[in-house]
């Protein structure tokens, strides 16, 4: 019995053996690292197809910023260019105007009547004040034309409007054989004016200087006749720190470009605010708008198809 069961063990031990490395290679082949599929054609170039188009994207938006700030750049250039335009042609009407009417006043100072009745009369005489009260019909808005003897050295203020020292100021540059500078004397009082001058000569001898006083009121006329109904303009004095006259719509200073323009011949400056003409903006900026539209639709299209085609493969 012992000899039979100590074979029958002998037997059954190949087979244990057996069973355990067979166990082992199960597990190990489990353990073992499996092999990745290499990924089909059509993937690869779904995701090409997608980098692409996010790159195109990306080129599209930049060159659409870049573009639009260009664009935006030169409407604000091109409109300042018209403003600028404007408020020029309003400051050279008023040097037009000025230089007209100064052109009259010397014109008159010279005519042989005036000449004569400033040598004969005293400043006061009956005779050279109905001559002087004649050349007021000349000029529009006049308050006052007087001749200013070379002597005369202190102002009056007996007379409406006063002859003050700005004004006898004015008087001594003429005489001096400068071209005074045009500006408004006493503004804000009842005196308010402005003064051109023209001088009277007898042969080479000065014998006075015509004043021709006009109410300030004539330049809001000038400047009404030229401001554009979507503008705003002020009328300012000795670098911009009196203003003279406001018209248009108020409040666009302060929310759209502007322009500095000089008066020539005066101590006035021309300050001119418009309206931007947001149609034509807008309509580019649409314009622009539905190109960067089109294209993003485009590389949409694109990258469609292309995914269409990767899945087929």
């Amino acid at each position: 019995m012992k000899l039979f069961s100590r074979k029958a063990k002998e037997e059954q031990q190949p087979d244990i053996e057996a069973d355990i490395t067979q166990t082992e290679r199960l597990a190990a082949a489990e353990n073992k690292p499996k092999k990745s599929k290499p990924k089909s054609l059509g993937t690869n170039l779904r995701k090409l197809a997608i980098s692409a188009s996010l790159a195109a994207s990306l080129v599209i938006l930049g060159t659409s910023g870049f573009v639009y700030l260009q664009f935006d750049k030169q409407v604000a250039s091109q409109q300042q260019l018209k403003i600028a335009a404007k408020g020029e042609r309003i400051a050279a009407h008023l040097t037009g105007r000025l230089n007209q009417l100064t052109g009259q006043v010397v014109a008159i100072a010279n005519d042989p009547a005036v000449i004569e009745a400033a040598r004969q009369g005293e400043a006061g005489s009956e005779e050279l004040s109905q001559r002087l009260t004649a050349l007021t019909s000349f000029f529009p808005d006049v308050l006052r034309v007087r001749i200013v003897r070379p002597n005369q050295t202190e102002p009056d203020d007996s007379t409406t409007p006063s002859l003050s020292y700005a004004c006898l100021d004015l008087v001594r540059q003429a005489e001096q054989g400068g071209k005074p500078q045009v500006e408004v004397h006493k503004f804000s009082t009842p005196d308010q004016h402005i003064d051109l001058v023209g001088l009277i000569r007898d042969g080479n001898h000065i014998i006075g200087s015509l004043v021709v006083s006009l109410d300030v009121t004539v330049m809001a006329n000038w400047i009404k006749s030229l401001l554009p109904p979507n503008g705003q303009v002020e009328l300012r004095q000795k670098n911009g720190d009196l203003l003279l006259n406001a018209q248009g719509v108020q409040g666009l200073k302060n929310s759209y470009p502007g322009h500095v323009a000089q008066v020539n011949g005066t101590a006035w400056e021309i300050h001119f605010w418009q309206q931007v003409e947001k149609g034509i903006i807008e309509s580019g900026r649409m314009n622009l708008v539905l190109v960067i539209l089109v294209a993003i639709v485009l590389v949409a299209l694109v990258v469609i198809v292309s995914g269409a085609r990767a899945d087929r493969m």
